[in-house]
């Protein structure tokens, strides 16, 4: 199995990014600067800064210091806690003269005096309801001379019960007499002292923490920010960076979107990760897959150097496969030729599902090698490729893993219909099994039936048996993988909010295929586990929206739907249904489920609902 840790080996041909980002830091004319490190969620984010790290760790005047917000959020103030971090970093690494120490120990003073003054904010409130005024004026006296007697002065205003000016009064003057200019000059003189001659910060998982955190990061770089040979470098996903901005600073109607002014300022230089290509994550695959069967470090490297200098050359071909193993290795290896030929076959999938990201493509081997040594642990003989083919139903498509799940368990093993739906994409009139026919107009379940081995004629029960962990598995699995996007859309669908709903529904078109599944798999679990009519009621609604706007989702729905007795289905769900399936081609697969509806006899309503709607097909 693989890590899940940032790494210095670039195995997704990231170099140009690094060496983009190296040369701004390296170009005085273009600092101060703040650089944007974007990208999705696993797509090498803290890898590329890691690499660009490494770039400068032997030159001793560069001092590089990490800071991950997400860390302190919950614990302290993420902005004296990046301030604090930046100076104690800076006195740590270097010795300290007279005036250096003099100029370090001013910064501290000042940066807990903010740290007082958020306190004050925060719990002020409850020092003056107790009648904690001395103390709060005893915490602050050394700091700000003049705040006792603020607080003593205002005891009239607090016997009238003004908390609320009081806290601000407190928390204005002690912002005020930190003299933040005199910390960012302050800062300055603590570089030159120190012959510091660059100061690079990493921030990284900062799109990981809460609206709040992001702000008073963002605002504690702006301190620095004109400090001169200072970088900043933020590793993030962008669209989380500007949600957190438009909750601090809402668009102003008639106005142009003023969160990205804000953050196009802060961020001068944004530089963005894309996803991977099919070949290129074929290519990520392969070398995983490498590291597992070259014992040798030095034969691994050579080999990795080797196709990453074959890339510049064949950019868009593949340059690592089963045909050019031997050639590029430089021995016949047939574990890792075995190997190479099951990527090939599963990446085309897992690259469209899971929209080129390394690291769910990477757990997603890890989940595969772990089951592979559960069935070695217990003795029992399972293939590798037939495994892979079954999770990626698993992941994908869970509600038809399900339906052949369920098949295996009741027909010990072999499941007969899979011999007529493994001929669906060579023969289009092939009589389908009455509970699969919606798989024919699927184009995801068509390409994955045709993967190689086939699965008819097979005892799956091995293969099953190590997914009876889909319940506990799946829910780390998709908790591991998931997205703070994904999560946060799963979270507005379960509000059962229309307004949410409406967002999410616009949002989930440009999501991955993968992401796509799993929202669907956590809404459908929670439709069953409702009791409550009306959220259970809105919750199908969501569910249906989804599959409206994806239609590789709409099987996945029809047989989600055919599990649901009549006394969990509600009549006001019909008509929508019917709306998801209105078109042409769709028509032929709600047929017969509005036929089982209107077959119902523990639910009349929603057989009367279901006969309307099958009158509208006749």
């Amino acid at each position: 199995m693989w890590n899940d840790n940032e790494t210095n080996t670039d195995l997704i041909d990231i170099t140009h990014l690094v060496g983009a980002t190296t040369s701004i830091i390296n170009n005085p004319d273009l600092l101060p600067a703040t650089i944007g490190i974007f990208g999705n969620w696993g797509s090498g984010k803290s890898s590329l800064m890691k690499m660009v790290e490494s770039n400068f760790s032997k030159d001793t005047n560069v001092l590089t210091v990490k800071f991950n917000g997400w860390l302190f959020e919950g614990y302290e103030d993420a902005k004296t806690a990046l301030m604090t971090r930046i100076v104690e970093e800076t006195v740590k690494r270097r010795t300290l003269c007279g005036k250096a120490k003099k100029i370090a120990g001013r910064l501290l003073k000042n940066i807990d005096v903010l740290k007082l003054a958020k306190t004050a904010t925060a719990h002020g409130l409850t020092y003056l309801a107790t009648g904690g005024v001395g103390n709060v004026a005893l915490a602050l006296k050394d700091f700000i001379p003049t705040g006792k007697e603020l607080l003593t002065g205002a005891a009239k205003s607090i016997e009238d019960g003004k908390y609320d000016e009081i806290v601000e009064s407190i928390a204005k003057k002690a912002e005020e007499d930190a003299g933040l200019k005199e910390f960012y000059s302050d800062f300055q003189d603590l570089l030159d002292e120190t012959k510091i001659s660059k100061l690079i910060v990493f921030i990284d998982d900062l799109d990981r923490c809460s609206p709040t955190t992001v702000i008073e990061t963002l605002e504690a770089i702006k301190l620095f920010l004109f400090t001169p040979n200072t970088v900043f470098i933020i590793g993030a996903d962008e669209r989380l960076i500007e949600y957190a901005v438009k909750r601090k600073y809402p668009e102003i109607p008639g106005e142009k979107d003023v969160s990205r002014d804000y953050l196009e300022k802060l961020i001068q230089i944004p530089i963005r990760i894309p996803s991977l290509s099919d070949v290129e994550l074929e290519t990520y695959i392969n070398l995983l897959l490498a590291q597992k069967h070259i014992e040798c470090p030095e034969d691994y490297e050579r080999l990795r150097l080797k196709i990453i200098e074959e890339k510049k050359i064949n950019l868009f071909q593949k340059v690592f496969c089963a045909e050019k193993m031997e050639e590029l290795v430089g021995k016949n290896i047939p574990m890792l030729k075995e190997d190479l030929i099951l990527s090939a076959q599963i990446t085309p999938v897992l690259s469209a599902g899971l929209n080129g990201n390394p690291r769910q493509c990477k757990r997603f081997l890890n989940t595969l090698l772990l089951r592979m040594q559960m069935a070695l642990s217990k003795g029992i003989q399972i293939e590798k490729r037939i495994l892979a083919k079954i999770m990626l139903l698993e992941y994908f498509k869970p509600e038809a893993f399900k339906a052949i799940q369920s098949k295996v368990e009741h027909e010990k093993g072999e499941v007969k219909e899979l011999t007529s739906l493994e001929k669906l994409s060579s023969d289009a009139d092939i009589e389908m099994p009455e509970e699969f026919e919606h798989w024919q107009e699927d184009e995801w379940l068509k390409r994955w039936l045709n993967i190689d081995p086939s699965l008819s004629k097979k005892d799956l029960r091995p293969y099953f048996y190590f997914s009876r962990d889909n319940i506990n598995i799946k829910s780390r699995l998709f908790g591991a993988r998931i997205s703070i996007e994904v999560q946060k859309m799963i979270n507005d669908l379960l509000s059962t909010s229309d307004a949410l709903l409406k967002k999410v529904l616009v949002d989930i078109e440009s999501i991955s295929e993968g992401d796509a599944a799993i929202i669907f798999t956590e809404i459908s679990g929670k439709v069953v586990q409702e009791e409550d009519g009306v959220k259970r009621s809105k919750l199908m609604k969501a569910l249906i929206g989804i599959a409206e706007k994806r239609d590789g989702l709409k099987s996945e729905l029809l047989t989600f739907l055919n599990t649901l007795s009549g006394n969990q289905m509600m009549a006001s769900i019909v008509p929508i249904t019917y709306r998801c399936f209105s078109n042409e081609k769709d028509k032929l697969k709600i047929r017969k489920l509005l036929e089982n509806w209107r077959d119902n006899d523990q639910n009349k309503r929603l057989a009367n609902a279901a006969e309307k709607e099958l009158s509208k097909l006749n």
